[in-house]
């Protein structure tokens, strides 16, 4: 994998904007904000205030993807990462139905989940960021009429560069101004294919092999 793009395309997508802004990782500076307002580091080298740790609880889903052996671990890697900042974890580890309940109820300060790959941006931004959309609901119904309005407006304009355009300003408000996600990190998916396997049928709009029926409809042709 490598670090994430903070607009949620990968480089190689058509519709990725190299303007968009990224959050390098700066210790420093998280050090800088903390002791501005007041935190200081204490026992174990952790953040606290007025004698209370810094402590975020970390929900996390025990799921596998990708027909993986072992479940995510990203929970694990971004509590390590943030306790060497200086700021307590508490992680949270749910089975997916509970997960989804604790997001859906928002009994969290913090959770971490994925998202697969998809083909056109209607079908990547439009569930996070338009009220009702399947992945709304992760982060927390949010809500902006004018990036609903720039959505629908990029998803039915046929011309590529205006789609762009309409694309850039709503990811500007929602990933720059509203900050409803913060992208870690990205996979990469390699994808082979064999002329005897029959019966796969991929769905159109993602490279996941799990949609249409995936492996359990295939067969060799032997």
């Amino acid at each position: 994998g490598s670090p994430a793009s903070f607009g949620l395309l990968s480089p190689d997508h058509e519709f990725y904007n190299p303007g968009t802004p990224v959050y390098d990782p700066d210790p420093a500076k998280t050090r800088e904000i903390l002791e501005s307002l007041g935190y200081k580091k204490g026992k174990g080298g952790f953040y606290e205030k007025g004698g209370r740790p810094l402590e975020v609880e970390l929900l996390a889903s025990n799921i596998t993807v990708a027909g993986e052996s072992v479940t995510d671990r990203d929970g694990e890697v971004i509590k390590r990462e943030l306790e060497e900042a200086g700021i307590r974890v508490k992680l949270d580890p749910h089975a997916w139905k509970s997960y989804v309940s604790k997001v859906v109820a928002k009994e969290h300060d913090v959770f971490v989940t994925g998202w697969g790959p998809r083909t056109d941006p209607h079908l990547i931004y439009h569930p996070w960021w338009t009220k009702g959309g399947s992945w709304n609901k992760f982060i927390g119904d949010y809500s902006n009429p004018k990036v609903s309005e720039l959505l629908d407006e990029a998803g039915a304009e046929p011309d590529v560069e205006k789609r762009k355009a309409l694309y850039a300003e709503a990811l500007g408000i929602t990933l720059c101004r509203d900050v409803t996600h913060i992208w870690v990190a990205q996979g990469v998916q390699p994808i082979g294919w064999r002329t005897d396997v029959m019966g796969l049928t991929l769905a159109a709009h993602t490279s996941w092999v799990y949609h249409g029926g995936g492996f359990k409809m295939a067969w060799l042709d032997r």
